[in-house]
């Protein structure tokens, strides 16, 4: 399973530079496709939906399940998803959460809306983030999420 996991990301991955690519050359145009529809079939198998373009470098995912991304979405590098995330929007808008670096989501996490989220931020297992948190090295926890601490306080 984890081979599989590699497997979408590293697709995922092909899919975000030959879309940089395709304007210039249609060859560039052939390989965006078929990455896509590798990452695709591999989504399909693993549960995953996530568009090209939303992560930064260095994504990390630990376990398959339902991880649904809006397009619009930004996540900075080194994101970490244990799994279970829904990153979306509110009423079909084209606005949703932008995520600093560093940032570790847990299991059935869900962050919705057109919030901003800092650098380092935690967030904890079945939490619903609906408000903004910008600053850095944050724990967020809860039904709203609320932040119980800041990891550099330890």
């Amino acid at each position: 399973n984890k081979y599989v996991i590699w497997s979408y990301v590293k697709n995922l991955r092909k899919e975000e530079q030959f879309r940089e690519l395709a304007d210039q050359n249609k060859l560039y145009l052939c390989l965006l496709l078929y990455y896509r529809r590798r990452k695709n079939i591999l989504g399909r198998k693993l549960g995953f939906d996530i568009p090209g373009g939303v992560f930064g470098p260095g994504l990390l995912i630990w376990h398959s399940g339902s991880i649904a991304v809006n397009p619009f979405a930004r996540v900075g590098k080194n994101a970490v998803i244990v799994g279970n995330l829904c990153i979306g929007n509110k009423s079909g808008k084209k606005t949703a959460p932008q995520i600093g670096d560093n940032c570790t989501f847990g299991w059935d996490t869900t962050v919705i809306g057109d919030i901003k989220l800092g650098d380092g931020c935690r967030i904890g297992a079945k939490a619903l983030v609906n408000h903004s948190f910008e600053e850095e090295n944050t724990v967020l926890v809860g039904v709203p999420a609320k932040n119980i601490a800041n990891i550099g306080d330890r």
